[in-house]
C-alpha cells in the first residue's frame, strides 16, 4: 500500500504464511480493488489502462509510462462525476509500485491530492474561479492522495478459505465526497 493510501492491507504473522500470500499476489490470485477521486472526467464510463510501468528516466525516485516497462493493467468504473472531479472503483489486475497512481497521471487524470504525480495543484489553473475556491477547500480537507484501498480478496493460508476484507472510507474521502455531492446537488 502507497505511503498516505487509505484503506486495506494484508500481513503474515509467519514465514509459511508469507510465502502463502507472496505466491497469491505473485500469481495474480489477489482480489484488489481500490476508489479513488481523480481530476477530470475519463472518456469512457469504464475501461482498461494497459500501459507498462516503469523507473522515470526523469526522476529515478518516481514510476512512469514507459516503453519496455514491466506489463501494468488497471481497469476501471466511473462511480459519480462532479464538476471538475470523478470518483472511479479500480481492480488491480497486476501491482506495481504506484500504478493507480501512474496509470490515472499519464491520461491526466491525476489522483485528487496526489502530491508526487501532479495531484495536488498542478490543475487548479484549469478551474474557474468558483471550483478553484472548492478545489482548496477540498485539497484543506484531503492532505493526501484520494486513494483508497477499498477491499482484498485472497484465499486464507491456513484454512483455504476465500476471505473477503473490506475497509470503510476514511473521514477525509468521506468528507470530501460529502462536500462534493452537496455542491453538485
Amino acid at each position: 500500500l502507497d505511503k498516505d493510501t487509505s484503506g486495506l492491507l494484508v500481513t503474515a504473522k509467519d514465514n509459511s504464511v508469507h510465502a502463502s500470500l507472496r505466491k497469491q499476489f505473485t500469481n495474480r490470485l489477489i482480489d484488489k480493488r481500490y476508489l479513488a477521486l481523480v481530476w477530470g472526467h475519463m472518456s469512457t464510463p469504464a475501461g482498461d489502462i494497459d500501459l507498462p510501468i516503469g523507473r522515470s528516466p526523469r526522476n529515478r525516485k518516481k514510476f512512469a509510462v514507459i516503453p519496455g516497462g514491466r506489463a501494468s493493467l488497471t481497469r476501471y468504473q466511473v462511480e459519480e462525476e462532479y464538476e471538475f472531479l470523478s470518483l472511479l472503483r479500480l481492480k488491480l489486475e497486476t501491482g506495481r509500485t504506484h500504478q493507480i497512481r501512474v496509470h490515472l497521471s499519464h491520461l491526466n487524470h491525476p489522483v485528487f491530492g496526489d502530491p508526487y504525480y501532479n495531484g495536488r495543484n498542478t490543475k487548479m489553473i484549469t478551474l474557474n474561479l468558483r471550483n478553484r475556491q472548492l478545489a482548496a477547500k477540498l485539497l484543506s480537507v484531503m492532505k493526501r492522495q484520494a486513494l483508497h484501498a477499498q477491499l482484498l480478496r485472497f484465499v486464507h493460508p491456513i484454512t483455504g478459505k476465500s476471505i473477503a476484507c473490506e475497509a470503510p472510507l476514511h473521514e477525509d474521502f468521506e468528507t470530501v465526497l460529502n462536500l462534493l455531492r452537496e455542491t453538485h446537488a
